[in-house]
């Protein structure tokens, strides 16, 4: 179950870009630790409290370039 303000998201697709590749080579790029495989595509599954616009079945991107104001991926 996703905490609250998070979205779990069934994954169809994923891909590594240029960020994993420097991620793997230890360059500096974005705060660690990452998961690699930034780039995705699949299907909302759950919603954690205070989550809106999503809906259960939604189909999503994954965009790793979206970050809060705080710096935590959105």
């Amino acid at each position: 179950m996703p905490a609250p303000g998070e979205v779990l998201i069934r994954l169809r697709a994923s891909a590594l870009n240029h960020l994993d590749v420097w991620i793997r080579k230890g360059l500096p790029s974005v705060p660690k630790p990452r998961i690699l495989g930034a780039d995705g595509a699949g299907v909302v599954e759950a919603l954690g409290e205070g989550v809106d616009g999503f809906d259960r079945g939604d189909s999503v991107v994954i965009n790793p370039g979206v970050e809060a104001p705080d710096g935590a991926s959105t």
